[in-house]
């Protein structure tokens, strides 16, 4: 009996969820990934694979425009480390937009997003290279509340180094993601 009294609070709590995904509120979050990467370097027409793992802590900050739509920016942090080669790491910056397609009173919600980052690669305190990221991941949005959501993505991204002493070395980098982030929606 008391786990069905208990479904009955759950339920009730749910059903009156309204995440803030509407017009004039901010979106402000972050999520942490562990990946595992294949590489690929060009120089002077060598290709070299090589493949190790890498994590990832990115924050983000946006502004919904229209109901469901997100326009912000998003600066994240990246670690890499691979056998045989040194530790390195990379700060990056950049836009993102994000929509959301279901009602904004659904408990769990689904979105699509897309960003574009730049920023500096270095490796033992020395600036390497200048990369960017184009990303696509989409997932659900569990809300816990009206503002508080937990996310789970799956996500693309293709990073691309060129190397500060070398021009004409180039990196790209091809990676599927799975994430988990918190997001909080601000009311304005």
């Amino acid at each position: 009996m008391k786990k069905i009294y208990a479904l009955l609070i759950l339920i009730s709590i749910t059903a009156s969820t309204n995440a803030q995904i509407t017009e004039g509120n901010w979106l402000v979050g972050g999520n942490l990934s562990f990946i595992n990467s294949n590489s690929k370097t060009t120089f002077n027409n060598q290709v070299q694979k090589t493949g190790g793992s890498k994590f990832d802590m990115q924050t983000n900050l946006g502004y919904f425009l229209v109901d469901k739509f997100v326009l912000g920016l998003t600066p994240s942090f990246n670690y890499t480390f691979f056998k045989n080669d040194p530790n390195t790491y990379s700060f990056l910056i950049g836009p993102f937009v994000r929509y959301y397609f279901l009602k904004s009173d659904n408990l769990i919600n689904f979105f699509s997003h897309v960003e574009y980052q730049y920023g500096n690669y270095y490796s033992e305190g020395n600036k390497l290279a200048y990369n960017s990221n184009f990303s696509v991941k989409a997932g659900p949005s569990v809300f816990f509340n009206n503002s508080v959501a937990i996310e789970f993505t799956v996500e693309y991204q293709q990073l691309n180094f060129r190397t500060k002493s070398n021009p004409q070395t180039t990196i790209q980098d091809s990676n599927l993601i799975f994430s988990i982030g918190f997001q909080i929606h601000l009311i304005k």
